[in-house]
């Protein structure tokens, strides 16, 4: 249909009723001969249409539709590219989160693992946790990476 629509479309833009100059002539034998090329001889000029006449409303028609099936065409397109952009910011989002379930289990299974746990103050000294806060972080660590890794 895309192809019949185009065809269409070029013999409408190189001009219908374009006619091709063709000599019948008849040679020694009597026979008719039809040629591109003038005889020696005496010869006949035939007008044949090389494109069918196509009146204005039917090109009009078939531009219409040519454009329509550009408009769909993109609207395919502008489809399918808002599909890749949705899949990859589902895939750039699922990174995201196994990443910040990696960090929180391993702030985790380093709470974990280690009895002597500090942070720094202002001026940027340790301050060791004291066994209730330490707890109270191993629990806060928890909850988070419960949160991040479900």
């Amino acid at each position: 249909m895309k192809l019949f629509l185009l065809i269409t479309a070029l013999s409408f833009a190189s001009g219908a009723g374009n006619a091709e100059q063709i000599y019948k002539s008849t040679d020694s034998q009597g026979r008719v001969v039809y040629s591109d090329r003038p005889p020696a001889g005496k010869a006949e000029i035939v007008a044949i249409e090389s494109a069918p006449r196509v009146d204005a409303a039917a090109r009009s028609r078939a531009e219409r539709e040519l454009e329509d099936m550009s408009a769909r065409e993109q609207q395919r397109k502008r489809a399918t590219l808002a599909k890749e952009a949705q899949k990859k910011a589902a895939a750039d989002a699922a990174t995201r989160k196994e990443e910040r379930c990696v960090a929180a289990r391993n702030l985790y299974l380093s709470l974990m693992e280690h009895s002597r746990v500090y942070s720094r103050d202002k001026e940027g000294q340790r301050v060791y946790y004291t066994g209730p806060q330490l707890d109270a972080e191993r629990d806060k660590s928890k909850q988070r990476m419960d949160e991040e890794c479900k």
